[in-house]
């Protein structure tokens, strides 16, 4: 891991993201030089958080994707949510909490980007800059979302309908993943995946 570079995409795409919400100063723009690191050209496989650890640190794909994934009962991988680029991962079930989330978080897609930033150092910084108000609600409230539309989703018992309401409420994830790894976020087949996928494209 680095600290991220003034000049660097890495750097501008953070800044670019926060400043979407809120008026960013130099104050702001030095604090992240100092506090946010980046790993760059992650490879398929390369594991950043194993379930369990007590570590607190948010990831935040930049470019690639990242699975939080588990094992099942019989031994079989499934992928429980998904972040593409702008989307972060947490390693607790929230900000404010110390309970550790389910799951590894493992790099899904070779090249893949992460910018890694601590609990405390984004909680230190919000004692003098209220502004930090507005990243925590950002990095809080995406992964949130996701995962409790991917639990509506997944409750349904049709496998088939589970692929076209993924590809209904979720189209970034449905389009941005391989379909071995549809069936493994969705709990089915890839015969069912594939099935899904040829019923999509007939309707176009």
């Amino acid at each position: 891991m680095f600290h991220l570079r003034r000049n660097s995409s890495a750097f501008k795409f953070f800044i670019t993201l926060w400043s979407k919400h809120c008026d960013l100063q130099d104050i702001h723009l030095l604090w992240a030089l100092k506090h946010v690191l980046v790993s760059k050209n992650l490879q398929k496989g390369d594991v950043l958080y194993f379930a369990g650890d007590s570590v607190k640190t948010i990831f935040l794909v930049t470019k690639g994707a990242l699975g939080r994934t588990t094992i099942d009962d019989k031994d079989n991988r499934l992928i429980l949510n998904v972040a593409f680029a702008g989307m972060p991962f947490m390693t607790t079930k929230h900000l404010y909490s110390s309970t550790p989330i389910q799951g590894d978080i493992e790099v899904l897609h070779p090249g893949t980007e992460v910018l890694t930033l601590s609990y405390a150092s984004l909680f230190k910084f919000r004692e003098d800059e209220r502004c930090v108000d507005t990243l925590i609600s950002i990095l809080g409230n995406k992964e949130k979302t996701q995962r409790d539309l991917l639990h509506i989703i997944n409750r349904n018992k049709s496998p088939f309908k589970r692929g076209l309401l993924l590809a209904e409420q979720l189209p970034e994830i449905f389009y941005g993943l391989f379909q071995y790894e549809i069936a493994q976020l969705l709990d089915t087949s890839r015969t069912t995946v594939q099935s899904v996928c040829r019923h999509l494209a007939r309707k176009k």
